[in-house]
């Protein structure tokens, strides 16, 4: 009886990774993700030796990422980008900007997301007047990210997420700025190269303009 329940719970498990591995969800998918909000540092002086204190009040944050589905089903998708964090804070007569590249894996469940990231680019910049011009990079940095928040499909084809990311910088300083901590409002617009188009190959509903994540219908 335990050697057929064995044999039962291989084959489910089987059909189930199958299922994630094959499913048309991610055939030819791709997206282009942008995002715009605000942040908060932590602990910012090992890095950006030159500033007078950590900057106590709330920057910009923003990002742009592009990349695609490498698998999935309608419970489950699994998505690989490039994403570029800028993120800006000040002190009076002071203004501290970073720029990371950084590579992201992100699991999407339902109306849910999580991923994490690393990047061995750190750019930054660090002037007395506001500006997005003579970037660094800075020798040894390298920066690690996690990120989460909840997806509303507003169409197959056009997402709005509201995401929460932690920007851990690690350089000679040790961990400076750590973390970075942002909230942006983000506008992911989906689209496929070959195979079937994302409103065919989605499978799975989305919830249109009047209902965010579907409640209320």
């Amino acid at each position: 009886m335990m050697r057929q329940l064995r044999v039962w719970t291989l084959a489910l498990g089987l059909l189930c990774l199958g299922e994630i591995l094959i499913s048309p969800v991610s055939a030819g998918t791709f997206f282009i993700d942008a995002g715009v909000g605000a942040g908060q540092w932590t602990n910012a002086t090992g890095f950006f030796s030159r500033a007078t204190s950590n900057p106590g009040g709330l920057g910009y944050a923003a990002n742009l990422s592009i990349g695609g589905y490498l698998f999935g089903s309608p419970s489950l998708n699994v998505s690989f980008a490039i994403k570029n964090y800028l993120s800006q804070n000040s002190n009076p007569g002071q203004e501290m900007i970073l720029l990371i590249p950084t590579a992201i894996l992100r699991l999407e469940f339902w109306r849910f997301f999580a991923g994490a990231g690393f990047s061995p680019l750190v750019f930054s910049r660090f002037a007395s007047s506001q500006g997005l011009d003579a970037f660094a990079l800075a020798s040894g940095a390298r920066m690690f990210v996690i990120e989460g928040g909840l997806i509303w499909k507003v169409l197959p084809d056009f997402h709005v997420n509201f995401e929460g990311s932690a920007q851990f910088v690690q350089s000679s300083a040790g961990l400076s700025p750590a973390p970075v901590i942002a909230g942006t409002l983000q506008f992911k617009f989906l689209f496929s190269l070959f195979g079937k188009g994302t409103r065919e190959s989605s499978g799975d509903k989305f919830d249109g303009w009047r209902y965010p994540f579907g409640f209320g219908r």
